[in-house]
């Protein structure tokens, strides 16, 4: 059946950053930046997490610029974060 999709991710490992629907396996890097939806406005961020979903954005999707400046990331480098737990 054609959806009009290449593929369709769980995970997606993608330079500084790791996509995933539903943030539940955060801790798998906690070095690592996870961008999330599923949360709907549970969240907008704890620690290495951003939930990107709309709901707590105005209602509008999120450019990976503003995501980089929630993370003060430039030129490729980014903060790290460790999260006890």
């Amino acid at each position: 059946m054609e959806c009009g999709f290449k593929s369709v991710h769980t995970l997606l490992d993608i330079d500084e950053f790791i996509l995933i629907h539903d943030p539940v396996y955060w801790y798998l890097a906690k070095d690592r930046i996870w961008l999330c939806g599923h949360i709907h406005n549970l969240f907008k961020r704890i620690g290495n997490v951003l939930n990107v979903g709309v709901d707590v954005h105005e209602y509008y999707p999120i450019s990976i610029e503003e995501v980089r400046k929630e993370f003060e990331i430039d030129e490729g480098k980014y903060e790290r974060f460790v999260v006890d737990g």
